[in-house]
């Protein structure tokens, strides 16, 4: 990617990292435009960088996603750089999280002396955790058992 001379969509362009990636492609003299949740923010950052364009967007909203998308096509058909910035944050379940990797190492446990039994290597079934030469490693497989 050229650093100079593209038009730069960055979602999640009020904060953080996003904000900040905004404002260095701005400065490089790239057209940016930013899209947020926050009204305020996005205009706060659209008087503090002038010529830079922002957006209203809440990517929870599948409709709204839709109509950002179709807009933006239309608006800026020359669009040729996107940051999928944007993220959405859900509560989580600090006890839950343990339990499923007490589980998780449990079930590598008795893979390893399942393997150590057999006298050697035992692959991995679905669901456990796979042995390699870092025994210590946990590599969950994608599906949970």
């Amino acid at each position: 990617m050229q650093m100079t001379g593209n038009i730069i969509l960055i979602t999640g362009g009020t904060s953080d990292i996003g904000r900040g990636l905004a404002e260095a492609f701005h400065r490089f003299g790239n057209q940016v435009l930013i899209a947020g949740r926050r009204q305020s923010r996005l205009d706060e950052i659209t008087e503090a960088n002038p010529g830079m364009l922002a957006f209203q967007l809440d990517v929870r909203d599948p409709v709204a996603i839709e109509a950002f998308a179709a807009r933006i096509r239309d608006k800026v058909p020359e669009l040729n750089v996107l940051v999928n910035n944007a993220g959405i944050s859900r509560p989580e379940s600090l006890a839950g999280r343990a339990r499923s990797l007490y589980r998780a190492r449990h079930r590598r446990d008795q893979h390893h002396e399942r393997a150590a039994n057999d006298g050697g290597f035992a692959p991995g079934t679905e669901g456990e955790a796979e042995c390699g030469d870092h025994h210590d490693d946990l590599r969950p497989r994608l599906r949970a058992p």
